[in-house]
């Protein structure tokens, strides 16, 4: 409906919606302001993608799914707020921001492929306890992220999911990763930092 409408900037949708559709407001360019019906179950694929101006968002309590790639590539968006009871970080969905901040719902059991990759100034980040997948660069290029705790429910770390995390070397570097990841001895994390020589202390 507003796909590309670079006139837009601000925009409070009705609360009887139920769904953001996909790339609903994809490629506005202009959007800083949105305020998410309260009543929203969905936001659909690439329903944000490209608002380059974002900076805050709020999910509201009733959203269950998000879509992949929903957030992709919009670059000031540095704080998010999720109040809902997601299950799951879609791929790419926050691909390409400018995240600082974001809480993650005690809900997630899954974040997808390339989920929070290019956040250059995520210096920190909580992973649920019920968490069991971590995609396929999830987090690559967060040059930011120092340390991170993988609890041991995590089964699943997908190759590259920290490529160039915390990273400020050359890329013919071949030393342990600057990550330090705290894991639990003989879990899924702590075989993936002995395998990709990455710093790790043991909990």
């Amino acid at each position: 409906a507003f796909k590309n409408c670079s006139n837009l900037q601000t925009i409070s949708l009705p609360n009887y919606l139920s769904e953001i559709k996909a790339e609903t407001f994809s490629g506005c360019t202009n959007l800083s302001s949105v305020t998410l019906p309260t009543y929203a179950t969905s936001i659909g694929d690439s329903a944000f993608a490209r608002c380059q101006k974002l900076q805050n968002i709020t999910i509201p309590s009733n959203v269950k799914t998000i879509g992949d790639s929903a957030f992709i590539a919009c670059y000031s968006l540095n704080n998010v707020n999720i109040q809902s009871n997601l299950e799951k970080i879609p791929n790419s969905a926050f691909y390409a921001c400018d995240l600082q901040n974001i809480n993650i719902p005690s809900t997630v059991t899954e974040i997808g492929e390339t989920a929070f990759a290019y956040n250059a100034n995520l210096s920190s980040f909580t992973i649920p306890e019920k968490l069991t997948s971590i995609g396929f660069g999830a987090f690559i290029n967060c040059t930011s992220l120092r340390e991170i705790l993988i609890p041991s429910t995590v089964t699943s770390i997908g190759n590259a999911a920290f490529y160039k995390v915390g990273e400020t070397r050359p890329n013919d570097f071949k030393g342990p990763l600057d990550i330090t990841i705290k894991c639990y001895k003989n879990s899924a994390a702590h075989n993936w930092a002995v395998k990709c020589n990455a710093n790790y202390v043991l909990l």
